[in-house]
C-alpha cells in the first residue's frame, strides 16, 4: 500500500460558538477543579446545512480553489429511535475482536486493512479530492480512494479498503446510514483537522483511524455504535487549526442541531498521547448540546486533557463499565464528569500501565467516577 500524505482537507469549522459557550459554563461552575482549558472542549465539526457549498462544508483540494455543490437530499424522513441496551457488560455477539479480543485491546496489527489484502484504486470522481458513492446499497470493497469518501446514499457497506482522508455521509441535513469494518481511515504521515468517521447512523468494526485530529464524531440524531477499533491521533498547530490548534479526542459528540441518541463504544483503544488533545474519549452534554443515551465499555484510552470526559445533562443514566485508562499520560487528571456521577453508573474501570504493544503491564488501581 502507498502511504503518500493524500490530497485532503479539513471541513470549515461550524457551531464552535456553542461548544465555547459549553466551555465557559464549565469554567463558572468548577473554578475549583482544575479545569483551565477553557475552549479546548470546542470543536469544529460537520455541516452547517444545505444552504452551504460543499467546498465550504468538505473543503478543496482543487488549484482553482473552486466551490462544488454537493446533490440536494430529499426530505429525510423521520428518524427510528434505537433502543441500546444500557449495560451491555460482555462483547456483543458478531465479533469477536479477532486476534485482540479480550483480555486484550485493539491495535494497529489487528485493525484496519487485513494484511495481505490486494487494494484496487477508484479514481476520485468529485474536485479531484473525494470519491461520491451515489447508489443505495453499494459495497465498497478492497478499494483505496486517495481522498475523502462521501456517501450520497443510504446503506453503503466499507470492507477491506483504504479511504485516505474522511468518511463524511452527511447530504443536506441528512446523515445517510453505512457500515464500515477492516477498513484503515488516513495516514501516518499526514494530520487531517478532522474526524475520520462521521457522523452519525453508523456502525464500525476494526477500523483503525490514523493522521486525523479526531477518531469518530457523533453527530444529531446519534445512533452510532464503535466496536474493536483503533484511533492514534495527532495534533495541529493554530496555523492549520485556527484559533488554538486541534481539539483532539478519539471519540466526540456534537449535538447543535438535536439530541444524539444511543451513542455504543465498546473495546477500542484511543491513543491521544503526544497531541494537546482534548481527550480518550468526550461525551459531553449541555446547553444546545443534548445527548442521550451512551455506553462506554471494555476500552483503552490514554492522553488527552482529561482522558475520560463524560458530562450528562438528560436522558438514560450513562453506562461506563470495565474501561482501562492510562496513568499518567493526562494534562489534568484522569477523569472528569462535571458533577453528574449520580447520573452514570461506572464499575469495573481501573488505572494500567501498557507496554509497547498496548497490553496491560499492570493494573494501579480502581477509577471511580470523578465528579
Amino acid at each position: 500500500m502507498n502511504d503518500q500524505p493524500p490530497v485532503v482537507h479539513r471541513r470549515a469549522p461550524r457551531r464552535k460558538a456553542v461548544l465555547f459557550a459549553g466551555a465557559a459554563t464549565l469554567l463558572v461552575l468548577a473554578l475549583v477543579a482544575y479545569v483551565a482549558y477553557g475552549d479546548r472542549f470546542g470543536k469544529s465539526g460537520a455541516d452547517a446545512g444545505s444552504d452551504r457549498t460543499a467546498a465550504e462544508r468538505y473543503g478543496s483540494a482543487a488549484p482553482s480553489g473552486a466551490a462544488r455543490s454537493s446533490p440536494a437530499a430529499s426530505p429525510p424522513a423521520p428518524a427510528a429511535q434505537a433502543t441500546v441496551s444500557r449495560a451491555p457488560l460482555t462483547h456483543p455477539g458478531g465479533s469477536t475482536g479477532g486476534s485482540c479480543g479480550l483480555p486484550k485491546y485493539p491495535k494497529p496489527s489487528c485493525t484496519g486493512v487485513p494484511a495481505g489484502t490486494k487494494l484496487t484504486e477508484l479514481p476520485l470522481n468529485v474536485d479531484n479530492d473525494s470519491y461520491a458513492v451515489r447508489t443505495p446499497g453499494a459495497v465498497i470493497d478492497a478499494k483505496h480512494i486517495r481522498g475523502n469518501l462521501l456517501l450520497w446514499a443510504d446503506n453503503v457497506t466499507i470492507r477491506n479498503s483504504q479511504i485516505d482522508g474522511t468518511v463524511y455521509n452527511d447530504q443536506g441535513t441528512t446523515k445517510h446510514p453505512y457500515t464500515i469494518t477492516d477498513s484503515t481511515i488516513g495516514v501516518a504521515s499526514n494530520c487531517v483537522t478532522q474526524p475520520g468517521l462521521t457522523y452519525a447512523n453508523y456502525t464500525a468494526r476494526r477500523v483503525k483511524v490514523l493522521g486525523h485530529d479526531d477518531g469518530f464524531r457523533v453527530d444529531t440524531p446519534g445512533h452510532v455504535a464503535i466496536y474493536d477499533s483503533y484511533a492514534k491521533l495527532c495534533w495541529n498547530p493554530p496555523a492549520k487549526a485556527p484559533p488554538d490548534g486541534s481539539h483532539s479526542g478519539g471519540i466526540q459528540a456534537e449535538c447543535g442541531d438535536g439530541v444524539c441518541r444511543d451513542a455504543v463504544f465498546i473495546h477500542n483503544t484511543v491513543d491521544n498521547r503526544g497531541p494537546h488533545g482534548n481527550s480518550g474519549m468526550t461525551y459531553m452534554a449541555f446547553d444546545n448540546n443534548p445527548t442521550s443515551g451512551w455506553t462506554a465499555n471494555d476500552n483503552l484510552v490514554m492522553g488527552g486533557s482529561y482522558t475520560v470526559i463524560f458530562w450528562w445533562t438528560g436522558g438514560p443514566n450513562y453506562e461506563v463499565h470495565n474501561n482501562r485508562v492510562v496513568k499518567n499520560e493526562w494534562a489534568y487528571g484522569p477523569a472528569d464528569t462535571r458533577g453528574s456521577c449520580a447520573h452514570q453508573n461506572w464499575s469495573g474501570n481501573t488505572l494500567v500501565t501498557i507496554d509497547d504493544t498496548y497490553d496491560i503491564a499492570s493494573t494501579v488501581g480502581p477509577l471511580a467516577c470523578v465528579n
